[in-house]
C-alpha cells in the first residue's frame, strides 16, 4: 500500500474493482523460470520513477533499478506524452489526469515483486532503449536475457 499511497491512488477506488490476474508479456519457461516483460517508453514515466524510488535494494531484480531511474529521469516528458488521451485518462483507483500511467507504474511494480512470492525467478525486464525488435537480431534479446537471469540468480 506504501507505493499505491505514494501513487495518489484512491483505496476507495482501489475497493471498487474486481481482482482481475495480471497478465504478463510472456513467461519463460525453465531454465528461466520468469516473467518477460519489454518496457516501450510509456512505462517509464515519472510514477514509474516514484514506484522505483520504493524498491529495496536487498531484493533481486532482473534489470538494473537505477537504469530504470535514469530512463524514467530521461524520458518521462515523452512518455506521458506518447499514445492517445487514453493513455492518460483517469482511472477509478487513481482519479487524476495522468491516472492511466500511475496504474501501469503500479501493475509493473506487481509484476516485479510478485512472481518470487510464488516460487519463479525475478521478472527479467528489457526497455526499448536497450533491444528494438525492427532493428536488433533476435540473438540480442537472447544475450539481455541471459546476463539479466544470471544478475538476478546471485
Amino acid at each position: 500500500m506504501t507505493v499505491f499511497r505514494a501513487l495518489g491512488g484512491d483505496p476507495k477506488g482501489l475497493g471498487q474493482k474486481r481482482p482481475r490476474r495480471l497478465a504478463p508479456d510472456a513467461y519463460l519457461p525453465a531454465p528461466y523460470n520468469c516473467l518477460f516483460e519489454y518496457d516501450e517508453a510509456q512505462h517509464f514515466t515519472r510514477h514509474r520513477r516514484v514506484t522505483l524510488d520504493h524498491y529495496p535494494t536487498e531484493f533481486l531484480y532482473g534489470f538494473a533499478v537505477d537504469k530504470w531511474q535514469a530512463y524514467c529521469d530521461k524520458y518521462s516528458l515523452v512518455a506521458e506524452a506518447k499514445g492517445a488521451a487514453g493513455y492518460r485518462a483517469p482511472k477509478i483507483e487513481f482519479p487524476f489526469e495522468g491516472g492511466r500511467h500511475a496504474q501501469r507504474a503500479l501493475f509493473d511494480t506487481l509484476r516485479d515483486f510478485a512472481p518470487p512470492l510464488h516460487g519463479l525467478c525475478p521478472t527479467i525486464r528489457v526497455s526499448e532503449f536497450e533491444f528494438n525488435p525492427r532493428r536488433d537480431p533476435p540473438k540480442a534479446l537472447m544475450a539481455l536475457i541471459e546476463s539479466r537471469r544470471a544478475k538476478s540468480s546471485v
